[in-house]
This record gives structure tokens, sequence and C-alpha cells, in this order.
């Protein structure tokens, strides 16, 4: 419909934003990210459970865990569309029944194809549902404390990692595989509560007075078509996709080291029980990085230079995954996992927040959710691609003839797969090496596009393809935007203001605007225009008056 002068808009649904029930939604996700952290964490301990009750190889076991991986980051746009269809709510708690349900599968079943099916498809579908979504919700459900409350969720995953584990090994070592198996399908049903609290316990409805309405055409087949996939529109953003192409080498670089890091340990003659505890320091220094770490990402005079150091952040961990090819003791093990809980805590927490700001314009349009799904699925990707060069999951295949030794100072018969690093150079200090210097690249990649977003030229050129990509699929009508007398009004672009990406606030200064006044400013926050003392009126989102109003 279209609105005429004179509407008023009692936009309720802001009311919610930075307090009251949006501290308990982010309990709710600290919670998710508990369990989900931990199991990950643990899987090393079934990894070995596998091996002995199936009777199968490592090459077997190990790609269980990087199947389940996969679909939970490679699947998260899929979640994100099912919750524009139906809502957080129901597909979270949709996401703890089929978790509970693979874990029974895996826990009942008797051969390996099962155990890829309920581990493996039905068990990762699971956590693509409840991931994904509970990202989104804290970055929903706050705007001014959004780094806080992210890094406060995602503090669950510190303890997840410090506590589930050492809950793992316990029940394997009382009830075995399969009793243990179901006892944890019992704990991820516990999605489902902290899926029940993703609701708004307002009324959302908006009240209009003295409106008039006129019928909208009817959008083509074509365009409806395109307001179904808008995460597409992210491919006309040049930067976004280097931003994105960034999450590939970051986590090729990080994810498999959680694998690599327990055999690495037992080559030199740790027990399983001592190198478990690394993982218990990684996970009590990241209780502390996370907590932290979104209080000073949300302060004032760092707003601006945040990416930066998230940058540096990324850096400093692809170090220390350099520094563990010439690490063998325990004591050394230990200082490194615990500056890699110290750089991952900070990296993983501000991964959404950095997308929103990467996102620009596209936030308060919608298109926020599908950025973090592109996000999740590229971090996918790069697991994928790292654990099968650096050999974190392993093909065991036996070559017919031997290599010669003038090529390479190998056995007679070895393990390959597809150019493995671990299994070529029969240690992980070459596959460490190659995970840190990914990991690097990935944060060089991340800093180009953040320093570039800044830029004036190509921040007004990525945020206008944003918005007149999405304005194909959806008109919005924004209130109280300044309608001057004048027409041959003077307003600066965008690339001569500032932009608070962290706040949801673009503002444009309004200079020469009519005679009820020299200077004004307009503030976007949560898709209201807020103006002073100007007569307003209403604009269509995405029309010629928008355009010329933000790009002249």
């Amino acid at each position: 419909m279209k609105a005429q002068p004179g509407v008023v808009l009692d936009n309720n649904g802001k009311q919610y934003q930075d307090r009251g029930w949006a501290w308990v939604v982010m309990c709710g996700a600290f919670f998710v990210h508990f369990i989900t952290a931990g199991c990950e964490k643990s899987f090393s301990l079934w990894y070995i459970e596998i091996l002995d009750a199936f009777a199968t190889n490592s090459a077997t076991a190990a790609t269980l865990g990087g199947m389940c991986a996969a679909v939970r980051l490679i699947l998260a746009p899929v979640a994100v569309m099912l919750c524009d269809k139906y809502s957080t709510q129901s597909v979270v708690i949709s996401g703890g029944l089929f978790s509970c349900v693979g874990l029974i599968v895996a826990a009942l079943t008797t051969s390996v194809p099962g155990l890829f099916i309920g581990f493996g498809l039905v068990y990762g579908f699971g956590l693509t549902l409840v991931f994904t979504p509970t990202l989104v919700v804290c970055t929903v459900y706050f705007e001014k404390r959004r780094a806080t409350a992210l890094s406060l969720s995602l503090s669950g995953a510190g303890f997840g990692a410090f506590c589930i584990p050492q809950l793992v090994a316990k029940l394997l070592s009382v009830f075995g595989y399969r009793g243990a198996m179901l006892i944890m399908s019992g704990v991820v049903l516990h999605y489902c509560i902290s899926g029940a609290i993703f609701f708004t316990p307002f009324d959302r409805s908006i009240k209009i007075q003295d409106a008039e309405t006129t019928p909208t055409q009817r959008l083509s087949l074509a365009a409806r078509i395109k307001a179904k996939f808008v995460f597409l529109e992210f491919f006309h953003n040049s930067l976004f996709m280097l931003f994105i192409i960034s999450f590939i080498f970051n986590m090729m670089g990080s994810g498999p080291v959680t694998t690599l890091i327990i055999h690495y340990a037992e080559e030199f003659g740790l027990e399983l029980h001592i190198a478990v505890l690394l993982f218990a320091i990684e996970g009590g220094v990241q209780i502390i990085a996370r907590s932290l770490s979104g209080l000073l990402f949300d302060q004032r005079t760092l707003k601006k230079i945040r990416g930066i150091i998230w940058c540096a952040d990324i850096l400093a961990s692809g170090t220390v995954v350099c520094l563990f090819a010439v690490i063998t003791s325990f004591t050394g093990l230990a200082v490194l996992m615990g500056l890699r809980g110290l750089f991952l805590a900070i990296y993983i927490s501000h991964q959404t927040l950095m997308t929103c700001d990467m996102c620009g314009g596209s936030k308060e349009s919608g298109l926020l959710p599908h950025a973090i799904g592109m996000t999740q699925l590229s971090k996918g990707v790069g697991i994928l691609l790292g654990s099968l060069v650096s050999g974190s999951h392993h093909a065991v295949v036996t070559l017919a003839q031997p290599i010669p030794r003038h090529l390479c100072d190998f056995p007679l018969k070895i393990r390959v797969l597809l150019g493995s690093l671990k299994d070529i150079t029969d240690d992980y200090h070459v596959a460490f090496l190659f995970l840190g210097f990914s990991q690097m690249l990935g944060a060089m990649l991340a800093l180009l596009a953040i320093i570039c977003r800044r830029h004036k030229t190509f921040r007004s050129f990525a945020e206008k393809k944003s918005l007149e990509g999405h304005c194909d699929s959806q008109e919005t009508l924004l209130s109280s935007i300044v309608e001057p007398s004048n027409e041959q009004m003077n307003v600066k672009s965008l690339e001569e203001t500032e932009i608070a990406d962290a706040n949801g606030e673009v503002v444009v200064a309004v200079v020469d605007a009519g005679e009820e006044s020299q200077v004004k400013e307009l503030h976007l926050s949560g898709g209201t225009w807020e103006t002073s003392g100007l007569p307003t009126t209403k604009l269509t989102y995405g029309s010629e008056a928008w355009k010329k109003l933000i790009f002249p």
C-alpha cells in the first residue's frame, strides 16, 4: 500500500532491542553455543570409539566428522530461508529434534552407512537448523550492544569446550560408545528449550493514523522468485564477495587444527587423557576472551578500527598455528593452545559483527540473515578444503607400486589423499604450516575488503549496488523522510558521511533544505527515518526520489 502525508507509525518492534527479553534470548544463544562447541570438540574422543565399535578404518571415522561439520555450515542458507518462511523459534526447535534423532540413530545402528545417515546427515542438518538462526537472532535483538551480546553468547562455546569433552570422556569410560551416545542425544534435546525462548513477547502490530491506501501492482514472477533468493544480491557486491572468500581461507587454516592436535600430541608420547587437557586450556581462555572482547569492540573509540583489529587477530592466530610445527612438548602445546584460544575467541565472537559492518545498507533491508548464512557456507567450504589438503581426514590408499626413493623418502607403502600433506610428508609439520599460512592469507583478504569498504569510493559503490539490487524485490515504507520545498536541495552523498554500521545507523546531512532549516540530519535506525523540526512525508524505498536523496 502507498501511505499519504499525515501517517504516524508506532513501531513497537524496537522496544525489545538491547533490554529486557533480549538478554533472555542471549542466554538461550549461550546454551546453544555451549552444547554445539562442546560436542564438536569431543569428536576426537568419538573418533577413537567409532574405530573400535564399527571395526572401520581411520579414513571412514574421520570423514564422518568432516561430513557433519560440512552439512552444518554449507546448508546454513537453507536454515535462513526456513526462518524467513516460518520463524526462528520453530526452526531451532525442529533442529533440536533432528539432532536428537540423529544421535539416537548413531547409537543404535550397527552399520557404517547407518552411522553416516544418523550422525553425518540427520545430526548435521539438525545443527544447521539450530546454529545459524541462533547467530541471526542475536543481531535482531541487539543493536547498540550487539558486539557485547554476540561475544557473551559465543562465550558459551568456551564453557562447552572446557566441560563437555570431560563429560564425554567420563560417559565413554562408564557406559561405552552406545550408552554415551544415547545420553548425549538427550543433552542436545536441550536445543529445544533455547529455541522456545526465541520469540517476540510484544505486539508487533503497526498503528497507522490518517492514512489512505491505494492498491499496488502485483510483482512479476521473476521478481517474486528473486525475492525468495535475496542472498543472490550479494553476488553483485564485489567487496562482500571478497569478504566471503576470506572466510574460506580463514576456516581452511583454523578448522582442521582441532582434529589434528590430538593425534599430533599422541605422536610424541602424550596419553589421550592428557592430550584432552589441551582443549580444556583453550576453552578456559576462550571463556574470558569471548566475554571481555565484546565490551572492547563496543567502545565508541574503537568502532572505526575494530575491523582492522579483527584482521590483526586472525593474522596472529595463523602465526600460532604455524608454531605448532616446531613445538613437541606438553608445556609448549599448552601455551600455544592458550594463545590460540585467545585469538580464536576474538575471531569467532565477532565474525557476525564484522558481517553486519560489511553489509552496510543491507542490514535494514532484511539481507543480514542471508549474509550470515553465506558466511557459514563459506566456512564449511574452507573446513572441507583444509581437512582434505592438510590430511586431518585420512583416506587410506595403498599404492600398487612404490614411489622411488629419490623422489620421496617414504615407506614403500604410503597413504595418499589427493595431495594430503600429512600423508605425503608423513608428519604434521608441513600440514600446520599450510594451515597457518592459509589463515594469514584469509586475514589479508578480509583486511583488503574492510579497508576498501571504509574508502569513500568503494563504499558508495558497494552500498548503492546493495540498495538497488534489493529494491527490485521489495518495497518498504520509511516514515519521516524530509521533503523540502526547494527541489534543488544539496544533499551530502554517502561517501562524504560517516556510516555507523555497528549501531545500524546511516547518517545523511541535508544542507539548505528549503526555508525550514539550513542543516539537519536524518538518522536511519531500525527502518525509521527520524528528523527534527522539518516537514515530513512518505517516500517509497528504492524510488527515484529515494535514490536521488541517497545517491545524488
